[in-house]
């Protein structure tokens, strides 16, 4: 193993959490060898138990194999133990395992997300775009600190020189509990989109990352590139081909990035025509002395990238469930929205809800 290399290694992902395969794995083993607590704070069920017991036994033996493997190198393998921010149980549980398996554990990971409830219990929202980012999201930052301090001194109280970190965060804001729901989805784009979201986030990072009362080794952000869709808006980017000097995520990003960077380096010559007409990246071929071949960004092509076309995002299910018809809606920056205009009484994503305001016909 390479002296400068620390590898941190998370053996399943969130497998304390009921539904996912790891977790039901380890429930069913946890449940066979009869995982026990040393001790009950409060109530944790005999699933809670199963899962995340069995689950750290299982890290604590691969920590055992890396010992024996890599003898003195091993201690630059670092293990982590995935959590929840909203929920002190996991965490309580991890500490409370019969066997002490929590001990070969380097690393607490949370998921502290950018994130608040944005709808009522009717579905009808209950903030603006103006009013999340006057009002929301300073409260949905406090949310985060509030739960990594909470989660931090619980790491003090039982195993002080394990670390903080986080395996997934960054903004939230998502349908992904009511994905039903048209009018949060087009909020939740909404909130991605804006130029605000830039500041939001370099607030955020800032906030987690130099907090008094915890000390936050490494951040992870949750994810690199994805579409936009009902089921969240998680992508830093939304395409590899998204033009980053519109997209806020990326570029609050690179300013907490940039105001700590340690290194400098010189770019190659640019020598794309009229630099790409900044709709895309003056990148270079192998072996190239310069950079001379422009990528362009979404909705945009040609040689210097000087052609613009919509790219199409379309909401619509198959034939809108046959009862209605998919349309176009909105210009959304470089997306035309497509999305089911549905036949009377029906709405929601591919016309699938219903809504009866007749008689008993």
């Amino acid at each position: 193993m390479r002296p400068d290399v620390t590898i941190y290694l998370e053996i399943g992902n969130e497998c304390w959490a009921e539904g996912n395969a790891c977790a039901d794995y380890a429930e069913q083993r946890g449940l066979i060898e009869n995982m026990t607590l040393k001790a009950r704070q409060r109530y944790y069920s005999a699933e809670l138990t199963s899962r995340t017991c069995y689950h750290i036994k299982t890290g604590q033996h691969y920590k055992n194999i890396f010992s024996e493997v890599f003898n003195s190198s091993a201690n630059r393998i670092k293990l982590v133990f995935s959590s929840i921010s909203v929920w002190t149980g996991p965490l309580e549980t991890f500490y409370l395992c019969s066997g002490d398996y929590y001990k070969s554990f380097d690393m607490i990971g949370l998921a502290p997300y950018l994130s608040y409830q944005l709808t009522a219990t009717d579905g009808s929202l209950l903030y603006t775009l103006d009013q999340v980012f006057n009002t929301v999201i300073d409260a949905a930052i406090n949310d985060s600190v509030s739960y990594l301090s909470t989660m931090a001194n619980i790491i003090k109280a039982n195993a002080p020189y394990q670390e903080l970190v986080t395996y997934e965060g960054g903004p939230d804001f998502s349908s992904l509990h009511d994905d039903r729901n048209v009018d949060l989805t087009n909020l939740s784009y909404y909130i991605h989109r804006d130029p605000r979201m830039e500041k939001a986030l370099e607030y955020y990072i800032l906030n987690i990352s130099t907090n008094p009362n915890f000390t936050l080794k490494m951040y992870v952000h949750y994810t690199s590139a994805g579409p936009f869709s009902r089921y969240g808006c998680w992508g830093l980017i939304q395409a590899s081909v998204t033009d980053l000097t519109i997209s806020p995520k990326y570029k609050g990003y690179m300013k907490v990035i940039d105001s700590g960077r340690q290194c400098s380096w010189n770019e190659k010559p640019n020598e794309c025509e009229n630099n790409c007409n900044l709709k895309g990246v003056c990148s270079s071929k192998p072996l190239s002395s310069s950079r001379n071949t422009c990528e362009c960004f979404m909705g945009y092509n040609g040689t210097s990238c000087q052609n613009f076309h919509y790219t199409i995002q379309s909401d619509c299910t198959y034939q809108c469930g046959g009862i209605g018809t998919c349309q176009f809606d909105h210009y959304d920056g470089v997306y035309e929205a497509w999305s089911c205009k549905c036949n009377k009484g029906y709405y929601g994503y591919g016309c699938g809800l219903f809504n009866c305001t007749g008689g008993t016909d």
